[in-house]
């Protein structure tokens, strides 16, 4: 799954959450990739909603980044 940069951040959690609620509601595990282009490797109130969204939907989520310049990080749900 991809944010495209110029996709607003509140369309894309309206979007967003309509995919974990049907996700949750017609299959028991799934496992979901992805690069919202959200910076989670600093504190903010984006990083704060994509994680207790994705708390309230029992997905747990891992944070993998690279020592790049640009802090790249990818994400597994």
């Amino acid at each position: 799954m991809y944010r495209k940069e110029e996709i607003r951040l509140p369309q894309f959690f309206y979007e967003f959450e309509e995919l974990l609620h049907n996700l949750k509601a017609f299959s028991k595990e799934t496992i979901l990739f992805g690069d919202f282009n959200i910076d989670t490797l600093k504190d903010s109130t984006d990083k704060m909603k994509d994680e207790s969204m994705l708390t309230a939907y029992e997905f747990h989520f891992r944070a993998h980044t690279s020592n790049t310049q640009d802090q790249n990080v990818s994400r597994s749900f």
